[in-house]
């Protein structure tokens, strides 16, 4: 059954096999996250049996909330994608029918994998990760069938708009909402208990006053600045909602409105993580990013109103067009725009060099415990070369916090590599940034404070690949007039 009208509308993603794709995919990374670090030990079938048996629920304080939180959170994506791939685009009737046979699928392949977790010393098998695995599961499921479709219907509108078109800044903008409202909640051990928000406040977890934590030094200055980079996108996609005349909606001081009230909602519902800082620091430089989102994009110029539908009816002439890039304002200043363009990729990763090399203290010189060995082989001996390996030992959310970082990070080169220098090549832009994550990664062989990471080259090219892909498309469909003709 197919929803959505025109044929560019049905035949945007996501479809089923693209459901099944990603299904499969997550299904592999979270056994393989279940299991890691691998470190596999052989065990008679009776005595697994015997063990399997006396594994019990365990009574968990809030301190280990976050690991509940985590692994309910990990079964929820795979029972949404494999629902999706049963049903989408289905009735609702099949979707209920299937959503019994997930949830149960769900719940035995939880027991599947503490009883394989026995063979893996490293983890722990227990009746609270079952529990909460089968809760993930039904949550999963349930949203699938509250929301599934209409998501679903929601990815394809995004997909197929060009970037003209009034509909889709409004769209990506609430998705965007979502995503940060969501990066900002985790690790998500809520609490309600204001015994527990008053033992949070005394644990010095709630800064009323703003840039109190200043003497914090490295880690205030790389909370701030990521802080800025998640708010900033929020800023530019308010400033590109348009009136139908192509006059913008918003204002600055509206949209500076809008980013206080945002940002101190997100603070007010971190009061309630007890894990978390919440720091009234957030609320004026998330605003100053904002703001700061929306002026860039105010000065970025419109494109031509055209149609919804990604492809005009003069396609192309539209390819024909000159690239839509900022200018300075005249054309005698159009080469200095290109450079200013074509500088940005080098810029980016100058950026990216200061939050993994800060503060360069570069140095071959031994550790105490290294015996003489100089650091950078001392590091290499000890890196962990199974990906995914050294994020198990940071913890659940800790390593979501770290991926995402990076992959965000990336996800700009990626978008400024198509944008800047003119790459339409996925391969080249990928391993453009590949290269770069290694180099920032073996340069971290040699500062104290920084440890390498084969898992972080890998989120970063993933980042990288994302960005450069919803560039193009953002771009489409004057995808080939990014380059400035004399």
């Amino acid at each position: 059954m197919n929803r959505g009208g025109s044929a560019n509308f049905n035949e945007s993603p996501p479809r089923r096999w693209h459901f099944v794709v990603a299904a499969v995919g997550y299904l592999t990374l979270a056994v393989y996250g279940s299991l890691v670090p691998l470190a596999y030990r052989a065990l008679g079938w009776n005595e697994a049996l015997t063990r399997f048996a006396e594994i019990r629920y365990l009574n968990l304080g809030i301190e280990s909330r976050s690991d509940w939180v985590a692994n309910i959170l990990l079964f929820v994506p795979l029972a949404w994608l494999t629902m999706g791939a049963l049903c989408v685009d289905r009735s609702l009737i099949w979707a209920a029918l299937c959503a019994i046979v997930v949830a149960v699928t769900c719940h035995l392949l939880s027991w599947s994998i503490e009883f394989v977790q026995l063979y893996f010393p490293a983890r722990t098998a227990s009746v609270n990760d079952v529990v909460a695995e089968s809760i993930g599961g039904t949550i999963g499921c349930v949203a699938w069938l509250v929301s599934g479709q209409a998501i679903s219907n929601w990815c394809r509108r995004v997909w197929s708009l060009n970037r003209a078109a009034s509909a889709l800044p409004a769209l990506v903008l609430l998705g965007y909402l979502f995503v940060l409202v969501l990066i900002h909640l985790m690790p998500m051990d809520l609490t309600i208990s204001p015994a527990e928000v008053y033992r949070k406040f005394k644990a010095g977890r709630i800064l009323p006053i703003p840039f109190s934590q200043v003497d914090r030094g490295r880690e205030f200055a790389q909370g701030t600045i990521w802080n800025m980079i998640y708010f900033c996108p929020l800023g530019w996609l308010l400033a590109a909602l348009r009136k139908a005349d192509g006059s913008f909606r918003f204002g600055l001081l509206a949209i500076g409105g809008v980013g206080v009230l945002t940002t101190s909602a997100i603070e007010a519902m971190q009061l309630f993580v007890y894990s978390l800082r919440s720091d009234t620091t957030d609320i004026v430089t998330g605003t100053a990013a904002i703001v700061a989102g929306a002026a860039a994009a105010r000065s970025w110029p419109a494109p031509a109103v055209m149609p919804d539908l990604a492809d005009p009816p003069d396609r192309d002439a539209t390819l024909g067009r000159r690239a839509v890039l900022p200018t300075l304002g005249r054309r005698g200043n159009l080469s200095a725009a290109k450079a200013l363009v074509w500088l940005l990729p080098v810029a980016w990763c100058g950026a990216l060099a200061v939050l993994n090399w800060w503060p360069f203290r570069f140095t071959t010189a031994p550790l105490p415990e290294a015996h003489g060995v100089p650091l950078p082989l001392w590091r290499a001996r000890r890196i962990y070369w199974l990906p995914f390996k050294d994020y198990y030992w940071r913890g659940e959310f800790a390593s979501f916090g770290q991926a995402l970082e990076r992959g965000v990070a990336f996800a700009a080169l990626g978008a400024i590599l198509a944008m800047a220098w003119h790459v339409r090549s996925i391969w080249l832009a990928v391993g453009f940034a590949l290269f770069v994550a290694s180099v920032l990664e073996f340069g971290q062989f040699f500062i104290v404070a920084r440890y390498p990471s084969v898992s972080d080259v890998l989120v970063e090219s993933l980042g990288a690949w994302c960005g450069f892909v919803l560039w193009q498309r953002w771009q489409r469909p004057e995808i080939a007039a990014i380059a400035i003709s004399k």
